[in-house]
């Protein structure tokens, strides 16, 4: 039965990937197992997000390896009733249907790992001259036109590769929050130390984590933007952390811990504090565009806004100082104007207070921080650049009333030709039939735009032009759209997120745990695409036990039992899945 109702997940595949006219692969490995996922788009510019298959990676995780386990993955799907084990099910390939899903890939996403990417090109047959040997099939992707990098990944390296180009930032990363031996990593790994921790946060009343009850420090060391819990709770438990150092300084002098406390009390004073507080304001910014970006539906019209709106709030911290009104680095300031003691080996220390002279220690942080904001502006502009063609997407970004009025007419006019003049020249189309189909149809989409709840500005578009499908050949001869619908289709099909693939890892790791690792490799990979239908509707659910009924029928024939008691057991299999 599970592999019945995966057929019928596949069978649901192909019928999309049938109406297809563009088709992004998103690819990732992991574990020696290689997972690839479509984003698609045809006709009726309703995209779908659909597993395309999984396999292992018996070549090896190099380029050859992951190029070879992607066609046999799409060999697999192209096949029906494949590894069934039925003796008279047929097992030949769709070769009409195989061509059709690889001349419609015109975009491969994948992290930035070189491996990962030598294969989008090799699958395009860039390289192909150059290869020798190996058993991966070249260039059968012939209309591939972008090997793109996952965005995510891109936006979290904003801050993970320029807190290290500073010593003073990068040793504050390391030896507070990071490292091995640092303060959260020895409070987060200590039952005994935690719990001390959580006893002084919940002394502070008067803190904004103390009715949370904040006391975990936690993070994944492989994924940058979750260091953004740790840095945010040592600032605003600064008073807790504090308490437990002293404490272990005073009571483990002699052991490892009590060390660790004491280099950590001599390293804070005010600058510290400070520059940890703008630290975690910066990277709570670069939070909110990992969030955005970090969606396998991410709108390709939205990604250049998302990133100018990401400059210029962290401009405002920085060069304006607007950090100093708001967030972390008030709260710090505010915390600065009492003076705490520090005792370390019985000699104080004085931190805050009325005698230190915080402005110039504020004017040295804000100094390093106007050199860190020039080197994330280079970075930045280098993970999303804006020659390439899905920033040129934007043009299709439809915006409200009061942001248009802040803009001059003209000025967006020669933006908006010039991004769909690099549009038409990519995709080889006529330019004066986009620009005029597009500024034909701007103001009814602009009000569709406007009238909707929704800030979906592809929806906007994909509304005027169904409308004008459905209202006949008279008025679509008057106001034409298909070279405005081919865009449309690449907006809804050009993807350049990941996070489908990784979150599709996540359910495999907690379905399939080490204690089922004896598990036959087709019952993995049917489990993996049932896992797919989690969010499934239950018309969609009822559509695909109509499906796997079909796919039974197929390979054993009809039940011999009688419809009552069918449709008995078809109730509990559904409650069941």
């Amino acid at each position: 039965m599970i592999y019945c109702l995966a057929e019928a997940v596949r069978q649901r595949t192909r019928i999309w990937l049938s109406g297809a006219s563009s088709l992004t692969i998103h690819s990732d490995a992991s574990q020696g197992r290689l997972l690839v996922r479509g984003q698609m788009c045809g006709h009726d510019l309703c995209p779908r997000y659909c597993l395309l298959g999984t396999e292992i990676l018996t070549n090896g995780p190099s380029a050859l390896g992951i190029s070879d386990a992607i066609m046999r993955a799409l060999r697999d799907l192209a096949t029906p009733l494949c590894s069934s084990g039925s003796t008279t099910a047929p097992r030949a390939s769709d070769l009409p249907a195989l061509k059709h899903i690889c001349s419609s890939v015109e975009v491969f996403n994948a992290d930035a790992a070189s491996d990962e990417q030598l294969a989008g090109t090799l699958a395009a047959g860039a390289l192909a001259n150059d290869v020798v040997g190996g058993s991966a099939p070249l260039g059968v992707f012939p209309n591939l036109k972008v090997i793109t990098k996952d965005k995510p990944h891109g936006a979290r390296r904003v801050t993970s590769r320029t807190w290290r180009c500073d010593p003073y930032l990068g040793r504050l990363a390391e030896e507070v929050v990071r490292g091995r031996n640092s303060i959260c990593q020895l409070l987060q790994h200590s039952e005994v130390l935690r719990a001390r921790y959580a006893r002084h946060v919940h002394a502070l009343q008067h803190n904004p984590t103390w009715a949370a009850r904040s006391e975990s420090l936690c993070a994944a060391k492989h994924r940058f933007d979750t260091w953004q819990k740790p840095f945010s709770r040592l600032v605003l438990t600064f008073d807790a952390v504090v308490s437990t150092a002293q404490e272990m300084h005073e009571e483990r002098r002699n052991e490892k811990v009590g060390r660790h406390a004491k280099a950590f009390l001599k390293l804070v004073d005010e600058e510290m504090l400070i520059s940890l507080a703008m630290m975690t304001g910066a990277g709570e910014e670069n939070l909110d565009l990992v969030r955005f970006l970090d969606s396998e539906t991410l709108p390709t019209t939205d990604i250049s806004a998302e990133c100018h709106r990401f400059l210029e709030r962290i401009t405002v911290l920085i060069e304006h100082r607007g950090c100093l009104r708001s967030g972390h680095t008030q709260y710090v300031m505010t915390l600065l104007q009492r003076e705490r003691v520090l005792f370390i080996d019985r000699a104080s220390k004085r931190v805050g207070g009325s005698a230190i002279d915080l402005r110039s220690v504020v004017d040295r942080c804000f100094q390093r921080f106007n050199a860190w904001l020039k080197l994330a502006r280079e970075v930045l502009s280098a993970e999303f650049p804006q020659f390439e063609t899905v920033q040129a997407f934007s043009a299709l970004r439809l915006t409200s009333l009061r942001d248009r009025c802040r803009t001059s007419v003209d000025h967006e006019r020669a933006v908006l030709t010039a991004q769909l003049t690099k549009l038409a020249q990519f995709f080889g189309l006529h330019t004066d039939s986009l620009l005029h189909e597009f500024f034909d149809h701007l103001p009814s989409a602009q009000l569709n735009f406007d009238n909707s709840a929704s800030s979906d500005s592809l929806a906007a578009w994909r509304g005027i032009v169904s409308d004008l499908d459905a209202r006949g050949r008279r008025l679509l001869k008057n106001h034409p759209a298909e070279t405005l619908r081919y865009v449309l289709i690449r907006a809804y099909a050009w993807g350049a997120s990941t996070s489908g693939v990784e979150q599709q890892f996540a359910q495999c790791r907690n379905r399939q745990h080490a204690r089922r690792n004896c598990m036959n490799e087709n019952t993995r990979r049917d489990e993996i695409f049932l896992l797919t239908t989690s969010e499934d509707t239950p018309a969609q659910v009822n559509e695909l036990c109509e499906g796997a009924a079909v796919v039974w029928t197929k390979l054993y024939g009809r039940s011999p039992v009688s419809y009552t008691h069918l449709r008995a057991h078809e109730t509990k299999a559904k409650r069941g899945w």
